[in-house]
């Protein structure tokens, strides 16, 4: 065999043609990116306005609440009338006799009482307003 290569020269040669190869890509990168500097990038179309369509405004008719809802709305505003007023007499009676265990006792009672009217009016109220709209 005339022409037989070591394998320590075909690894240089490999490794000639592989950096040869990368200087030939660095070079033609570099050439690319100095034309595309050049140029002055496109502007842009101005942007067109656009027409502004608004919805028609629909006359919306006022709605009533079910006439349960507001029976129930005004009987808990009634039951808490009424509480408060015997609340108010529990407390005048709890003055005369301070230390009377159940006048305190009725006091207290008639205390939470109210208090669980007062959100039971306040959740009617709500569920009212929610039927209106």
């Amino acid at each position: 065999m005339p022409f037989a290569l070591t394998p320590a020269q075909i690894a240089i040669a490999v490794a000639i043609l592989v950096a040869l190869a990368l200087v030939v890509a660095l070079v033609v990168r570099a050439l690319v990116a100095r034309k595309e500097k050049e140029k002055p990038p496109p502007a842009l179309p101005p942007e067109k306005e656009r027409e502004k369509i608004e919805a028609p405004r629909v006359p919306v008719a006022e709605v009533a609440p079910p006439p349960e809802r507001v029976a129930r709305e005004e009987r808990a505003r009634s039951d808490l009338a009424e509480v408060e007023q015997a609340l108010e007499t529990a407390r005048e009676a709890l003055k005369r006799e301070p230390q009377s265990a159940a006048a305190r006792a009725e006091v207290e009672r008639y205390e939470r009482e109210a208090a669980d009217l007062r959100r039971r009016v306040e959740y009617e109220h709500r569920k009212t307003g929610e039927a209106r709209e």
